[in-house]
């Protein structure tokens, strides 16, 4: 590419600017680069973040100044570059490279900047189905992290007070999921035991009409819960977006939540947050309830840290709001939200 050979030359003359380091020392550190094991001549950004990072643990070189080498060096096509062949999404060089040269060759990109051309160049590679739009633009903002376990992350469809819910694909298989995450900066110890809680919660149970649990774990930074994949929506924004409905789609929501309930007051489970918002509705009619993180257990000597007032106060029981009662309620609590939420529809 005709802005690769000129990388490298930015890179020293911003390291010389930086008045620290003379040209000698940058010399060296550089050759101790590229003839160190795995390195290759074409990856320039991959020798610029090693020879900067030689000086810096060297002592040669601040932090600092690394950091405004790198900022002064590298433009946003570089580093979306960097970005997307670190990102596991099999994106190569030649990938990379003939995207760009189809983008610098049409009449609007003639004068473009770099950002705009490593915006055009991510668009190109959306419309040639090698990375989703979500993809893109987490590459555009230098993210490369697209994998969790055995699962490659496609898009966010979700977002929640534990996480956000990520549509995901099995590596090897190929099956869609849904990848509930909690970020390990957001932990708490009460989110923390909500979240694997739901996990136990959904382990113990298997029926039609509740979201099945396929796998669970830790990666990196981040708990996460895998879970099937449904296409649709919840019936909180089916209401907004189709208006109220009928008597026969109403009731036929309804009873199947009601199922999923009985089938978890069987196990001795109480949801405790149903809810509109709780009730996921395919587009091939199917039904499931979610979101077993506030659940309780009337199991013998299994107890829960949400012993207080939980759920959402438009859909919850009388008894639920009594703290000398909330944390004891049983399944007639969960039969009254769901009475709430058919009135809503």
């Amino acid at each position: 590419m005709s802005q690769k050979p000129s990388l490298i030359r930015r890179f020293r003359q911003a390291v010389i600017d930086s008045g620290s380091i003379e040209k000698s020392v940058l010399n060296a550190a550089e050759s101790s680069v590229r003839t160190s094991p795995g390195m290759t001549a074409s990856d320039e950004i991959g020798i610029i973040r090693a020879t900067l990072n030689v000086l810096v643990t060297k002592g040669h070189l601040g932090e600092a100044d690394a950091a405004s080498v790198i900022g002064s060096t590298l433009t946003q096509l570089d580093l979306f570059r960097e970005a997307s062949l670190a990102s596991g999404l099999g994106l190569t060089s030649q990938v990379l490279n003939d995207a760009e040269n189809a983008v610098r060759l049409l009449p609007d990109n003639k004068s473009a900047d770099e950002a705009a051309i490593a915006k055009a160049v991510a668009d190109r590679l959306v419309e040639q189905g090698l990375l989703t739009p979500f993809q893109a633009a987490q590459l555009l903002m230098g993210r490369k992290k697209f994998q969790l376990g055995h699962y490659r992350i496609l898009s966010q469809i979700g977002k929640g007070g534990m996480g956000l819910v990520f549509l995901a694909e099995h590596e090897l298989m190929g099956r869609k999921v849904a990848i509930k995450v909690l970020p390990r900066k957001k932990v708490t110890e009460q989110s923390e035991e909500a979240f694997r809680h739901e996990i136990r919660m959904l382990g113990r149970l298997d029926h039609e009409n509740l979201v099945r649990a396929i796998d669970a774990g830790f990666d990196g930074n981040v708990f996460y819960m895998v879970t099937e994949f449904i296409d649709g929506l919840d019936l909180n924004r089916l209401v907004k977006q189709y208006g109220r409905l009928t008597d026969d789609v109403a009731a036929s929501i309804i009873s199947q939540a009601a199922r999923a309930l009985g089938h978890a007051h069987e196990n001795k489970i109480v949801h405790r947050d149903v809810k509109p918002g709780n009730i996921f509705v395919g587009f091939d009619g199917c039904v499931k309830l979610l979101d077993l993180g506030l659940a309780r257990s009337e199991a013998d000597g299994e107890a829960s840290s949400f012993s207080g007032v939980v759920g959402t106060i438009d859909y919850i029981a009388p008894e639920q709001l009594d703290k000398n009662s909330a944390g004891s309620v049983g399944s007639a609590a969960d039969v009254y939200s769901l009475g709430c939420t058919l009135y809503y529809t």
